[in-house]
């Protein structure tokens, strides 16, 4: 196991705006609030979602495009991840759960949404040796993610 000390943690409460896109916005946060790392929760809406898990077998990720019924929108259940900063670049790890319907629920790794009509976040927000960052998250940077569709049943 390896880790890492934050230092100088600030916690934020933020509220994304209809429209808003994901991951991209937190990203962004991350940058505006000039942390090197970045831990997320959150609940709220999406308009849609693209939610992938990993093909270990394949070494891809399989996704799912998700939409919500007609006049509704995805109930975020739960989402949660981390931002790491390095290189000039902010990298998300996010993971979501969200409800189409009570008794229809998708979870995995978070790779696209809009935001509908808000989503409500905690961000803790620190900095820390931004080598030792790099030594433990570079494979954000070194990875060629591949996303396919997921198979339809």
């Amino acid at each position: 196991m390896q880790s890492v000390e934050l230092k100088g943690l600030r916690l934020y409460m933020v509220k994304l705006e209809e429209g808003d896109r994901l991951p991209q916005a937190l990203a962004g946060l991350a940058s505006s609030l000039g942390a090197d790392v970045v831990y997320v929760v959150g609940i709220g809406g999406l308009r849609k979602a693209r939610i992938a898990v990993f093909d270990s077998v394949r070494t891809i990720y399989r996704y799912v495009d998700v939409q919500p019924l007609e006049g509704h929108v995805l109930e975020v259940i739960a989402l949660s991840g981390n931002v790491v900063c390095g290189d000039g670049e902010c990298k998300p790890h996010i993971h979501v759960a969200v409800a189409r319907r009570p008794d229809e629920v998708y979870a995995g790794h978070l790779v696209e949404a809009v935001v509908s009509p808000f989503l409500e976040l905690f961000a803790l927000a620190g900095i820390t040796d931004k080598a030792k960052v790099m030594e433990l998250f570079g494979a954000r940077w070194r990875l060629r993610t591949s996303y396919e569709p997921l198979a339809e049943n």
